[in-house]
């Protein structure tokens, strides 16, 4: 048996490479939007250019099958690299080669008029294609009482990261109408987004070790659970079929490296974090509340993983306490509600 399992590897490796093959030829080159946020004078922009074909959207009746059909979709896109694409922002364009993963990433810069604009258009330049995207992007007025920057997996959907057959499982066979969130999360998110009067439209960042291949599921679950949506910062790394288990599986680089750049866009926004006990969160957002002092008005986390797991990082944090910033650890959603209320977070 042992000497089999090489074989039944490599057969299924050839297996998912024809698959993957076959659904790119038949596919269509597209680009999607990842992101688009900053202020008047600056904006980042990240989209890639893939082969594929179109994403299935949920519902509650679909099978496990189609499920199934629908994640194997999400994971077999083949990357575009080396086109060209037109970005036009304002009067502003920039042309783009996208890179060995199809990403075309770009800031564009306004150091006129500031933009007043926030229509955002893609366009495939070349004869063979006949791609055209539009958007919009997230511009920060300053109206804003703060910003919350909150993890997905685990955060805000049940996710079983720690757990890897149950997480395997909806992966593969839920979609975002069977999938769920934890409770309290749509009204504490919604009242974030609010604010201390209830007027405000605080911007949500979901920064996230999970890769791209999941944002369609991610926008459409906070869709139909009434979860406000923001703006998206992904893991950037490719997760082929073969490797779908190690979703969101990374050193967590990424975290750091997404929260430092919103902290510098936005230097003059104060910062809500939203995590969870089951990865590197409280450790992440500790270090963050250091970097830029005075700027995260609290740090919630939410105990997933187990007791001696969820002890020891408790105990760590309080070795390292932070007196300017509450880093509260949480059961249930509706103790932060009560925690944000009595800071003035929400009404």
């Amino acid at each position: 048996m042992r000497k089999a399992i090489p074989n039944i590897a490599k057969s299924f490796r050839r297996t998912y490479a024809t698959l993957r093959e076959i659904m790119a030829n038949t596919g269509t080159p597209r680009i999607y939007h990842l992101y688009g946020f900053g202020t008047p004078r600056s904006v980042n922009i990240l989209a890639r250019v893939v082969t594929s074909r179109a994403l299935i959207k949920p519902s509650e009746d679909k099978t496990l099958w189609q499920n199934l059909r629908a994640a194997i979709r999400r994971y077999t896109g083949k990357p575009i690299p080396g086109v060209m694409v037109k970005v036009q922002l304002g009067a502003l364009s920039h042309t783009i080669e996208s890179d060995a993963l199809g990403y075309v990433r770009t800031v564009m810069e306004f150091t006129g008029t500031p933009l007043n604009d926030h229509t955002l258009k893609y366009t495939i330049l070349g004869e063979k294609y006949d791609v055209f995207h539009e958007t919009n992007v997230f511009i920060n007025d300053g109206g804003a009482d703060f910003g919350i920057i909150s993890d997905i997996d685990d955060t805000v959907l049940v996710s079983h990261s720690t757990t890897f057959m149950k997480k395997l499982r909806l992966m593969l066979f839920k979609n975002a109408f069977s999938r769920i969130p934890f409770p309290g999360v749509p009204d504490f998110y919604t009242a974030l987004k609010k604010g201390k009067g209830g007027n405000s439209d605080n911007p949500l960042f979901y920064v996230s070790s999970s890769e791209w291949n999941l944002l369609d599921l991610i926008r459409d679950f906070l869709d139909f659970h009434n979860i406000p949506r923001g703006v998206f910062l992904m893991n950037e790394k490719e997760i082929n079929l073969l490797r779908v288990w190690k979703s969101g599986k990374t050193k967590h680089e990424h975290k750091h490296d997404k929260i430092d750049q919103l902290m510098d866009t936005f230097p003059d926004m104060d910062f809500i974090l939203i995590g969870d006990s089951g990865q590197k969160d409280a450790y992440i957002y500790k270090k963050t509340a250091e970097d830029y002092p005075g700027r995260i008005l609290a740090i919630y986390i939410r105990k997933i993983s187990s007791g001696r797991k969820f002890e020891k990082v408790k105990s760590d944090m309080h070795r390292q306490k932070n007196d300017a910033t509450d880093m509260l650890f949480l059961q249930k959603t509706s103790e932060a509600m009560v925690h944000a209320r009595k800071k003035g977070f929400v009404s």
